[in-house]
């Protein structure tokens, strides 16, 4: 790991572009805390950036919108 550049620095050479978004409330989902881990759970796991457990749901930022709409269509619902 090259300690020279910070972690933008890395993704960007890599590649990545990162965008900032200072309102996460449009990639944000909720499931059932108590859904079975399945692969629908596993995939908004998977394409998520943090998750909370808030009451009886587990909250999701996912890391894009393409990502919000795979885990509706898996039965999430959008955090209102």
């Amino acid at each position: 790991m090259d300690l020279k550049f910070s972690r933008r620095e890395r993704d960007q050479k890599k590649g990545f572009e990162l965008t900032p978004i200072e309102d996460t409330f449009d990639y944000t989902v909720k499931v059932d805390r108590h859904r079975k881990y399945d692969n629908v759970l596993k995939n908004i796991l998977k394409n998520s950036i943090e998750n909370d457990m808030r009451g009886k749901d587990r909250i999701f930022i996912m890391k894009d919108l393409a990502s919000v709409e795979e885990a509706i269509e898996g039965e999430a619902e959008k955090c209102s």
